[in-house]
Formats: C-alpha cells, structure tokens, sequence
C-alpha cells in the first residue's frame, strides 16, 4: 500500500498529499464515531431511559462520562485484537453489536408504518405509507442476512440494558409497566439459557 502511494502522477509530493489526505479522512471517521456513541448515551440519559449520571456535563458541555464510559470499552475492543485467541471473539462481538443496531432500524420502520397508516385514513399521502412499509421488509431483510444465531445473542446485552433501565425509572420515581416487567422476565430467561449453553459449551459465538 505504501508503495501504490509513492506512485502518483505528480511524484512525491502527490504521494505526500495523499496520505495527509488518508490521515484526515480517518481522523474524520473516528471523531464521528466517538461522537454518535457519546450521543447515544447522552440522549438516552437526558431522556430518562438511561441513569442521568451519563447526561452529566463539565463546564464544557461535554457529557463527560458519557465519553470516558464509551471510549474505554472502545479501547477493551481494539487491544483485544492484540491477541490471536481474541480476534475470532472481536469479530463475533462486531456481529452482534451489527444485530444490536438493526434493532432500532426495525422498530422505528415499524413506528414509520404506524404513523404513516393513521395518515391514510385521514387522507394523507399515501406514498409515505409505501416509503415505510418497503423500509420495515428491507429491515427484516437485513436482520436475516445477518444471520439469527447473532440476533439472540444480543439479549446478553439487552439484560445489561435492563439493569440501566430499572435505574433510570427509580430515578423518575417512574412504576415499570406490567409488559414492560413481562419483557424483561422473558430476556432474562433467555440470557439465563444462552449463559448455560455457553458454559457447557453446546454452542458458542
């Protein structure tokens, strides 16, 4: 790769410009990257779906813990590729943490056909009703080709999701509503059985 960058049509300094190039584009990607992960959390603490210790700021507005939470699980991930025995593990945890965010996808393309069915009965476009429906197949779509094996393993993440959640609600002097209570029952035992497969070794990642 250095070498093709040595080769440019301009000599050593087009090589010179394209790596600084190549340098900035990467810095780019991963301070967008921090900064989407830390809104994430932030986002969801100001909510109160998170603990609000995450939305907590210093005299810079910078949601502070937040950052250092996200960012030393970033760096956990990146040294476990340091190690050959890790590497298989990283690239299963990628996978999961794929199925984690197409979950979203899912059920916001689901709330998208909601909305956009209340607005045909009253007569509304239909076009956005379309939109959404093929954005709720194509969702379902990606989840498969993904792979289902990945999707129930992110239930492990999900029950650490729960203990967060039951937090926020304490916080909000919020009650959990009776299917919210059914939900979490049904992840646990999940995560229950998933743990002891994983254990005994009758499945793995």
């Amino acid at each position: 790769m250095a070498l093709l960058l040595e080769k440019t049509s301009i000599g050593q300094t087009g090589a010179v410009i394209v790596k600084l190039g190549i340098m900035l584009s990467v810095l780019g990607a991963g301070l967008s990257w921090t900064l989407l992960s830390v809104e994430t959390m932030y986002a969801a603490a100001r909510d109160g779906v998170m603990p609000k210790i995450l939305a907590k700021e210093n005299r810079k507005k910078t949601p502070i813990v937040a950052l250092l939470l996200t960012q030393l699980f970033t760096q956990l991930f990146l040294l476990a590729i340091l190690s050959p025995n890790m590497n298989n593990t990283y690239l299963a945890a990628i996978t999961v943490g794929t199925s984690l965010v197409l979950i979203p996808y899912f059920l916001s393309s689901l709330y998208a056909v909601k909305i956009a069915w209340q607005d045909c009965i009253t007569g509304q476009n239909f076009r956005f009703f379309v939109i959404s429906v093929l954005g709720t197949i194509y969702s379902v779509y990606v989840i498969f080709s993904v792979g289902l094996r990945y999707l129930v393993f992110t239930v492990l993440f999900y029950v650490v999701g729960i203990i967060l959640f039951i937090k926020a609600k304490k916080e909000k002097n919020e009650s959990i509503k009776q299917w919210e209570k059914i939900v979490m029952a049904i992840l646990c035992i999940i995560a229950v059985m998933l743990i002891y497969l994983l254990l005994s070794k009758k499945i793995n990642l």
